[in-house]
């Protein structure tokens, strides 16, 4: 019975919608396959040694503007840079894929994404031609990324190994070189299930990344046990204690993937492991994989979003709510709970595109397809947020 209300937003959707979207969904199945299918802590943004003022700098250091506060965060979801977006940035190494969504991108201080394939030399090829569900975006990709100002993403996802080894170690030195952080994935295991540290005007954020889903069978027993971070209660409560500790009570942040496909509401698993992750200390809950948008939880005053949906990956023909995802923008501050808005938008084109509410062509009709999809997805949670009016800037406060 839980799925009567999906029906009728389906048909809900494809009566509001009918052609008017200007895009054609490209037929998308399944992202999970069956088994058969340099130091990085400098990436990780660590704090420098504190230098100690001599009488020539202080009356320098006196001059120096005082520590923030706070510190804004925009999080998207699942972003592939293979396939489609791939071969683009292999034609132009200057595309933008995140150009559409620059302007809300820049309300934040920190972008951060989910980055839903590795970024090796394939010799020009972005998927697999046997196997669709195998991708990869070239080198270029750490580029695009750094193009969009992303500068956080998470590694720890079922896609971390389409090519091999190889390709993830190399993953790992394209993003180095282009200065973006990463987190839930590494040389080691250490490195693996330790935050990626911002640090934003002297405000400090650490991010964890978990997955628990991998294609290649039970990630226990895979040879990148020890270089991808795998999901469960006492792992995730324990990295998130460590990083409280390491980071002197600064915001954590777990990022999650994980979850069932094109399904709208979370797994209970995916719940009791979130409120853990709450318990243990973390700030919020950043969850993504089932490739549409699911509820948001307040839970003890921090926001828990269940799945965020795509950000960058193409749409499913028969599953029309992967047409929408939203942005998760949160002000984290040492002194109170944060501050979250959510900001909607649809993907359109073979090359996929995001298109935010502001600015959008058709925002009155998607502003009612986004408000519809927010009252079907919140249904389904216990805790769930009380979302408000939209902004002027496209974007909805989340209490």
């Amino acid at each position: 019975m839980r799925f009567t209300g999906w029906r009728i937003w389906t048909v809900g959707v494809a009566l509001v919608l009918g052609c008017s979207s200007g895009s054609s969904a490209t037929d998308e199945t399944s992202e999970t396959l069956s088994s058969s299918a340099l130091s990085t802590h400098g990436q990780r943004g660590e704090t420098s040694a504190a230098v100690v003022p001599t009488a020539s700098s202080t009356a320098e250091s006196n001059l120096a503007p005082p520590a923030a506060s706070s510190a804004s965060v925009i999080f998207g979801g699942d972003v592939c840079m293979g396939r489609s977006i791939g071969q683009e940035i292999l034609k132009n190494p200057d595309f933008n894929p995140f150009e559409s969504v620059a302007e809300l991108l820049a309300t934040a201080d920190v972008r951060f994404v989910n980055l839903e394939s590795q970024l090796s030399d394939q010799k020009g090829e972005t998927q697999s031609p046997t196997q669709k569900l195998v991708f990869t975006g070239p080198p270029g990709g750490a580029r695009a990324l750094q193009l969009g100002k992303v500068g956080v993403v998470s590694l720890a996802n079922n896609h971390m190994w389409d090519y091999g080894q190889r390709a993830f170690l190399e993953t790992l030195e394209n993003l180095e070189r282009a200065g973006v952080k990463y987190a839930g994935a590494g040389r080691n295991r250490e490195q693996a299930y330790s935050p990626a540290w911002v640090e934003v005007n002297g405000f400090k954020l650490g991010i964890l990344a978990f997955t628990d889903i991998w294609n290649q069978g039970a990630l226990k027993v895979h040879a990148a046990k020890d270089y991808v971070a795998e999901a469960g209660k006492e792992a995730v409560s324990s990295a998130v204690k460590a990083a409280k500790t390491a980071g002197n009570g600064a915001p954590v942040v777990v990022s999650y993937h994980g979850g069932e496909e094109y399904v709208s509401v979370p797994l209970q698993r995916a719940i009791d492991l979130h409120h853990a992750a709450i318990d243990a200390g973390a700030d919020a809950v950043i969850g993504h994989h089932p490739h549409l948008s699911q509820g948001i939880e307040v839970y003890k005053g921090k926001p828990i979003f269940y799945s965020i949906g795509n950000f960058l990956m193409r749409t499913h023909r028969e599953h029309l709510a992967t047409e929408i995802g939203f942005l998760a923008r949160i002000v984290f501050s040492n002194t109170e709970n944060p501050k979250t808005w959510v900001c909607p938008f649809r993907i359109a084109g073979i090359i996929p595109k995001a298109i935010p509410l502001k600015g959008d062509g058709q925002a009155k009709l998607y502003e009612r397809v986004y408000e519809q999809r927010f009252r079907q997805v919140q249904g389904g949670i216990v805790g769930r947020a009380r979302i408000l009016a939209f902004e002027q800037d496209g974007c909805a406060r989340v209490e």
